[in-house]
């Protein structure tokens, strides 16, 4: 019998144990790009990691977890939750959408490529932070894990106060933001708040509040801070950094606004004497 040619070059390439290496490694991604999101999509491995997820976030922080719904796609290295409730009515989030690079998560610097929330609220209550009970944990010694987040995207979100809370009044605060990542653990952060509402010894004021800087894990620069208030308002720049010994951080800022004397007398109480007129402030 004759032994074809071809097949005797296919045994001694097979021979050889780096071919044999490489076609495993092959066979076993392939295996896994084709079962993972197919197993990932299961209904019993997804009730799993909702109640994994559950039970780890109500061990630190003592608040409950649910999620209405979880959509994750493997291949697409994405996740998406819908309908998040945290603490009950604390924190609402309608939908919450990740892209990540999965290989990243198992290295030291995790990558986020881009993360958007949608219409996230949060209801500060009494009994709501009463029922916080972040778990101990001790001091970090060493340098914090390095994260890398492209893109952020909050729309629609909202921070709701229905009564005088620990010396803050009654407000409502509507806004969005946007992130971009400048390397490992920085980021640029545009918040935009155009509807701001508080109920003062006067009934409602309404105004805004808008910031804009950079944030890493030893500085914080804020290019402008703005907040308006009925007829007063303030512009606040600053930098603060954080300093290689105890007790030498830095912070530098300038200050600048117009105070209406009349609004700032009623907020003091009706006992103080009334003032009118405009406060320019610098400093």
């Amino acid at each position: 019998m004759m032994w074809h040619p071809t097949k005797d070059a296919v045994q001694r390439l097979w021979g050889r144990r780096w071919v044999r290496r490489v076609t495993y490694v092959v066979v076993a991604g392939a295996s896994v790009i084709t079962v993972a999101p197919w197993l990932a999509t299961r209904p019993a491995v997804v009730h799993w990691v909702l109640g994994r997820l559950n039970t780890v976030v109500q061990d630190e922080t003592g608040l409950p977890l649910f999620i209405g719904q979880i959509e994750i796609h493997p291949t697409f290295g994405s996740l998406m939750l819908h309908d998040v409730r945290l603490g009950g009515d604390l924190l609402t989030v309608k939908r919450i959408q990740v892209q990540a690079d999965l290989w990243s998560l198992l290295g030291t610097t995790p990558r986020i490529y881009a993360l958007w929330i949608e219409r996230p609220h949060l209801r500060l209550t009494e009994a709501g932070l009463a029922s916080i009970k972040l778990k101990d944990r001790p001091l970090r010694s060493g340098p914090l894990p390095q994260f890398r987040l492209d893109f952020l995207s909050l729309t629609d979100g909202e921070i709701q106060v229905p009564a005088p809370l620990r010396g803050i009044p009654e407000l409502r605060y509507q806004f969005e933001a946007k992130a971009t990542g400048r390397g490992p653990n920085r980021v640029r952060v545009d918040l935009a708040g155009p509807l701001l509402s508080l109920n003062g010894p006067g009934g409602w004021e309404k105004g805004r509040l808008d910031l804009n800087g950079e944030a890493s894990e030893k500085e914080l620069s804020l290019q402008e801070g703005y907040l308006r208030l009925g007829e007063s308002q303030i512009r606040l720049m600053g930098h603060y950094q954080m300093g290689k010994l105890p007790a030498t951080d830095r912070i530098d800022a300038h200050l600048t606004g117009v105070l209406n004397l009349a609004q700032a007398s009623r907020w003091r109480g009706p006992s103080r004497p009334s003032f009118v007129g405009d406060l320019e402030v610098a400093g």
